[in-house]
């Protein structure tokens, strides 16, 4: 819809909007927090001290987020700044972003303080900045979105649907970022990147599928219905940052996952999510990869399905250990399936 000089709006039933422009708007909040992390700079503005702890976790996923994520959907052109304010507006309930600015419903905020993910979604349209004149379609924009949400929020209890015959490619949100998944990571890997460069140079076309994969956007999904593709245990990592491993299968012995590079005072955590209903402790240790000695151990609680353990391993409280190469080792109780990320080396000052 076309609205208001020429301004792009998208508007979906999960009362979220993005408007790509760019506007000067005036504040009228007790607090003001500004954040940064190198380059880039997060204004929060609030009114409630409720919102306090808020706050202060959108400064932690700003500060894990936004700098990947601009440079890897907008190295050149990122916004260097933005904005966070909190408004309640009855016909969003949730959030939107009109330029340089989020507005997050306080009630929301408040009452959902662990949806960290919908700060990433957000932050990912700040990124996107389609020109105002290109004729992107609203299940594109949101759908992207949902796909950096996947890829770059914190693991938490934020899953994709299942995917049906019901569905279509225009549902966006997760339907469409978990078909963009598919098709960025297993189809054609890095067709979808491409396109969204494309977007940003003030070009849409649907058959721009067409063109970075061989097939049309409907054959592309009939192929996706047909055979969705095992999205949900793709691994990945974020060179020096962090990594995800899913769908992971426990043997109920010590297994090698990773060696990492750490200097300390970065941030650093291991979130853990169980997937079935076998129950168990999931151990970690992180060995000295020079000398082979163990320098930090350790394990969750009782995990059952659908729940989550969140860990600092480096920290100061545990004992920080010394610049060097370790190594990750987890030992998962048999039978029981987690997804599980590591992050090592965030810069979070």
């Amino acid at each position: 819809m076309w609205k208001n000089k020429g301004l792009f709006l998208v508007i979906s039933f999960f009362f979220t909007f993005v408007i790509f422009a760019s506007f000067d708007i005036p504040s009228v909040y007790a607090t003001t927090k500004v954040v940064k992390n190198g380059d880039y700079k997060m204004t929060i503005a609030y009114d409630d001290d409720q919102l306090k702890d808020v706050v202060s976790r959108y400064e932690t996923t700003f500060k894990r987020t936004y700098p990947p994520m601009a440079d890897a959907y907008n190295p050149k052109k990122a916004r260097k700044e933005f904005f966070v304010k909190f408004e309640k507006n009855k016909d969003y309930p949730i959030a939107y972003t009109l330029g340089n600015t989020i507005y997050i419903h306080p009630d929301y905020a408040k009452n959902n303080p662990d949806d960290q993910g919908m700060l990433v979604h957000e932050m990912c349209h700040i990124l996107q900045a389609y020109p105002n004149g290109v004729k992107v379609p609203s299940w594109f924009v949101e759908g992207f979105a949902d796909y950096a949400r996947y890829r770059y929020s914190n693991l938490d209890n934020w899953r994709f649907p299942k995917v049906d015959k019901n569905q279509k490619y225009t549902d966006s949100y997760r339907v469409t970022a978990r078909f963009f998944m598919w098709i960025n990571h297993i189809k054609s890997p890095g067709s979808i990147l491409k396109i969204h460069q494309r977007v940003q140079n003030n070009y849409y076309s649907d058959n721009l599928f067409e063109e970075y994969t061989g097939k049309t956007l409907d054959e592309l999904w009939q192929e996706y219905q047909q055979k969705p593709g095992p999205v949900e245990s793709l691994d990945w990592k974020i060179a020096d940052n962090k990594a995800r491993y899913n769908g992971e299968t426990g043997v109920g012995t010590w297994v090698k996952y990773m060696e990492f590079f750490y200097i300390p005072g970065k941030q650093n955590y291991i979130h853990t999510r169980s997937n079935n209903a076998t129950e168990g402790n999931v151990s970690y240790k992180i060995v000295d990869a020079s000398t082979g000695k163990e320098v930090h151990a350790y394990t969750t609680s009782t995990l059952k399905q659908d729940s989550i353990s969140s860990i600092e391993p480096l920290g100061k409280d545990s004992g920080e250990p010394a610049e060097g190469k370790y190594i990750l080792y987890v030992q998962i109780p048999k039978g029981m399936n987690i997804d599980f990320e590591f992050n090592h080396g965030n810069k979070f000052y």
